[in-house]
């Protein structure tokens, strides 16, 4: 069995990765509002409604809105994995204090318990990968959708 040590090494790795990729991922936002704001600008610098652009630019802000969304959706799962992750690791971090009690006072409880710990923060470890890997299964072809609504794959 692998150490809890190791385990708590492993999901402070994980999820300061996962909250790098949220933040990154949260550029991207900036980046699409940054071009919404391109979009809409009038030429005196006014701001223009949706129904006073191009067509172009129109069915360009309605993928701007969907990929918005996604994006959004996608950093709130890294952000609740890596919530699951931390949860998990303060559970294995007990499960230390737990092996400590159960070794100096010879408790067959306590080691029980410490046991349940380290199996519930082995299960939050896998959750939180699962919550993350699982969806990135489906990504690609949430991507696809918008465009063949449009046509630019045909």
């Amino acid at each position: 069995m692998v150490a809890p040590v190791v385990l708590i090494t492993l999901a402070a790795f994980l999820s300061n990765g996962l909250l790098t990729v949220a933040t990154t991922t949260g550029g991207w936002v900036l980046a699409l509002e940054r071009e919404r704001m391109g979009i809409l600008r009038g030429p005196s610098g006014e701001m223009l409604d949706e129904g006073r652009v191009p067509p172009i630019d129109a069915e360009r802000l309605r993928q701007i809105r969907d990929q918005i969304a996604l994006i959004a959706r996608r950093i709130a799962r890294l952000r609740r994995a890596a919530l699951i992750i931390w949860i998990a690791a303060g559970l294995l971090m007990l499960s230390v204090a737990g092996i400590a009690v159960a070794a100096t006072a010879r408790s067959e409880i306590f080691a029980f318990t410490a046991l349940a710990l380290v199996i519930a923060g082995v299960a939050g470890l896998f959750a939180g990968i699962a919550s993350v890997i699982a969806p990135l299964a489906r990504s690609a072809e949430a991507l696809i959708d918008p465009n063949r609504r449009t046509g630019a794959l045909d």
